[in-house]
C-alpha cells in the first residue's frame, strides 16, 4: 500500500504547475511537482507553429481546387434552381388570388349592373306604355276638339239659313 501511496502522489500533470501544496490536509491531493526534465515554458506554449505541416504539392492544390470550384458551381446552380422554383412557385400562387379576386369582382359588377339594366328596361317599358296612353288621349282630345270646333260652325251655318 505504500507503493501505490507513491506512485498515486506521481500522478501530477505539467498543467497543474500553478497549483500549490495544502498545508493542513494530508490526503492524496494531487499537487505540483517539480519536473526536472520539463520547463514552465514548455509547458505554457501549446503553439503549433512548430508543427511541421504535410503541405500538398502545388497539382494537388490546383485539382483539388477546380473540384472545389465545380462543387460550389453545382451547390450553386441548385440552389439557383431552387430559388427559381419557388420564386416562380410564390408569384404563380399571388397571381391565382389576384386573379380570383378580380374575378369575384367583376362577377358582382356585372350582377349589378344586369340588375340596373333590368330595372331600366322595365322602367322604359312603363314609360312606353304612359307615352302610348298619352298618344291615344292626345288623338282623342284632337278629335273631340275638332268635332267642337265643326259644332260651332253648323250653328252659325244654320243662323245664316234661318
Amino acid at each position: 500500500m505504500g507503493n501505490y501511496q507513491k506512485f498515486k502522489r506521481s500522478w501530477k500533470c505539467p498543467t497543474c504547475t500553478n497549483v500549490t501544496e495544502r498545508r493542513s490536509r494530508k490526503d492524496d491531493t494531487p499537487v505540483k511537482v517539480n519536473c526536472g526534465d520539463s520547463s514552465p515554458s514548455d509547458v505554457i506554449n501549446m503553439s503549433s507553429d512548430n508543427m511541421q505541416v504535410n503541405e500538398l504539392p502545388p497539382s494537388d492544390f490546383e485539382h483539388h481546387g477546380e473540384e472545389l470550384g465545380k462543387l460550389l458551381d453545382d451547390k450553386l446552380d441548385t440552389k439557383l434552381q431552387n430559388t427559381r422554383h419557388s420564386l416562380a412557385s410564390e408569384i404563380k400562387q399571388e397571381f391565382n388570388e389576384v386573379l380570383m379576386k378580380l374575378e369575384s369582382e367583376f362577377l358582382k359588377i356585372t350582377e349589378s349592373l344586369t340588375g340596373e339594366i333590368c330595372d331600366l328596361k322595365r322602367e322604359i317599358s312603363t314609360l312606353r306604355e304612359k307615352v302610348q296612353t298619352l298618344e291615344q288621349e292626345n288623338i282623342y282630345a284632337r278629335k273631340q276638339v275638332e268635332s267642337e270646333q265643326n259644332k260651332p260652325s253648323k250653328i252659325s251655318h244654320m243662323d245664316n239659313v234661318c
